[in-house]
């Protein structure tokens, strides 16, 4: 006959497993989710962004970092120039100006950048960047950027919570 301790460890064994597949699950159809959300993967399942080679990240984190060098200059017109086109067209380089000091503070007093994740499509890209203010803290924030005749500029930047640990 079996003993009852190790009958009680198989069934613990079990339920680990069990336990252990259904966050494998939960975690992957989470991901999924998040990247449907973000447009990163099409309803039917076809991936709109990969991974950006070498030289288009080159480009993009170029574009994000002069940017963030000309706010850390007191420069708005300058960083005003890596918006895009049509961003331009609505909001003028005075309402910019207020609107990265009132909305973005962190931004536009940066004292260090990172770049994460780095995706795109061919015109468009979704960049991961971690900015250290100048309290020390870092905040992360998803750039969007859209290839223009100029090269790539910015569309808009939205604040996001990395959960878990990154890379």
């Amino acid at each position: 006959m079996k003993s009852p301790g190790k009958t009680i460890r198989w069934s613990k064994a079990l339920l680990l497993g069990c336990a252990l597949g259904l966050l494998f699950v939960f975690i992957n159809l989470s991901v999924l989710n998040l990247m449907r959300s973000i447009n990163l993967i099409g309803r039917n399942g076809v991936t709109l962004f990969q991974l950006s080679d070498e030289p288009v990240k080159r480009e993009l984190t170029q574009v994000i970092g002069a940017q963030l060098a000309a706010f850390r200059k007191g420069d708005f017109a300058g960083a005003y120039d890596f918006a895009a086109e049509p961003f331009k067209a609505r909001i003028s380089p005075a309402d910019f100006e207020r609107m990265m000091k009132a909305g973005y503070p962190l931004i536009a007093h940066s004292r260090a950048v990172s770049f994460g994740m780095i995706l795109d499509d061919g015109n468009r890209a979704v960049v991961t960047v971690g900015i250290r203010g100048e309290s020390g803290r870092m905040v992360h924030y998803q750039y969007l950027l859209t290839h223009e005749p100029a090269g790539w500029r910015i569309t808009g930047v939205t604040r996001i919570t990395l959960r878990g640990t990154t890379v």
